[in-house]
């Protein structure tokens, strides 16, 4: 990799986008070379490296002090963790113009370090630290004070700390996009009570929550309750009555619930469906108000023509229909495609319709 980024740099690039990831290493010889002929770059990804070294976070900074996004997450070992405070100092007091950066399963990140990152990165919008255990909330809520224009915050900390959320929430006024591996209904509640401006709220796999929690949330547009164990057909029913904003929900590998209270009482226009959720669809009508336009129903290993044929009939609005990895659909989609607006499908790993002759 050394020597093929010393070939690249040979050639008069303006590169502003480079991705190196899946590397043992990063290559430093090589990127050096690189850096000195191409200093246009302002995004660069290295994710998912076997051995990272905290002296790679000093190369980076001298390197491309114009980086706007930067993605270090997934390392499998992060070598000299001892020095790790340090590097990422060089990195915040560098890379001023940072908008973007994922430091996600960088364990050693400490509470001091974020607070440097808010203060530092003027211009920061999204920010990933999940899996990142030694930093806690408080130290999160001051950090955002710092940067009130951020929109997109992922974080994920050990389920034995304590939450702190409404002081939490009451820095989140410029959020739109909150995801969170462990949560309370304490912290759903501080979200609601401080009407958040969020966009979406992803629960999915999340832990920690119940019914009363999603319940304070039913104004939001889309909602990601995929392996939720709170949700029944019985609260289905009451939640969608309340749910009549609600643009989007994914419910794969959920339990099975009441489609026709959540298609009949909401404006929902897109739904992510696992397993066997689709089975109550079977006891629908024709409804030509059916406003759903996204429908992704990938990976369902059971399902078939007949309820291919289904979904064509009762939801004539189609756009996007993802079936991609449905293993048992063949001519069923001659029905889908009678459905005019539907201008993106996904028929990818469906041999029984790719060897189906008419």
């Amino acid at each position: 990799m050394d020597a093929l980024l010393c070939q690249i740099s040979r050639f008069p690039l303006k590169l502003t986008s480079f991705n190196l990831s899946n590397q043992h290493a990063i290559p430093t010889k090589g990127l050096q070379a690189f850096s000195q002929k191409i200093t246009t770059l302002t995004s660069l990804t290295c994710s998912n490296i076997a051995h990272l070294h905290t002296n790679d976070f000093f190369l980076i900074a001298d390197c491309f002090p114009l980086l706007e996004e930067l993605n270090l997450g997934n390392p499998t070992y992060i070598e000299d963790a001892s020095n790790y405070p340090n590097g990422v100092e060089a990195l915040l007091s560098k890379l001023l113009n940072l908008r973007k950066i994922n430091l996600s399963f960088h364990r050693h990140i400490n509470n001091r370090s974020l607070f440097r990152l808010f203060r530092n990165c003027k211009l920061l919008e999204e920010v990933i630290i999940s899996k990142s255990y030694s930093i806690t909330y408080a130290s999160i809520a001051f950090a955002i004070c710092e940067r009130p224009t951020l929109r997109y915050l992922s974080f994920s900390m050990t389920p034995t700390m304590e939450y702190g959320e409404t002081y939490l929430t009451s820095h989140f006024n410029g959020i739109r996009y909150l995801s969170s591996l462990n949560i309370s209904d304490e912290l759903l509640y501080s979200i609601a009570m401080k009407s958040l401006p969020l966009k979406r709220l992803v629960l999915g796999h999340c832990t920690g929550y119940s019914y009363d929690g999603i319940r304070c949330l039913l104004s939001k547009l889309h909602l990601d309750i995929q392996n939720a164990k709170v949700v029944n057909n019985y609260n289905i029913d009451y939640l969608s009555f309340l749910l009549s904003n609600l643009e989007s929900i994914n419910l794969s590998h959920g339990v099975l619930c009441s489609m026709r209270s959540i298609l009949e009482n909401t404006s929902i226009g897109e739904m992510g469906l696992g397993l066997e959720n689709y089975s109550p669809l079977l006891y629908f009508v024709v409804n030509p108000q059916m406003k759903m336009k996204r429908l992704h129903l990938a990976n369902n290993s059971s399902l078939n023509d007949e309820t291919i044929k289904l979904f064509a009939s009762i939801c004539p609005n189609l756009q996007l229909l993802d079936l991609g990895d449905c293993r048992c659909i063949s001519k069923g989609i001659v029905e889908v495609l009678r459905c005019s607006k539907i201008t993106q499908l996904n028929l990818t790993s469906c041999p029984k319709f790719l060897n189906w002759r008419c």
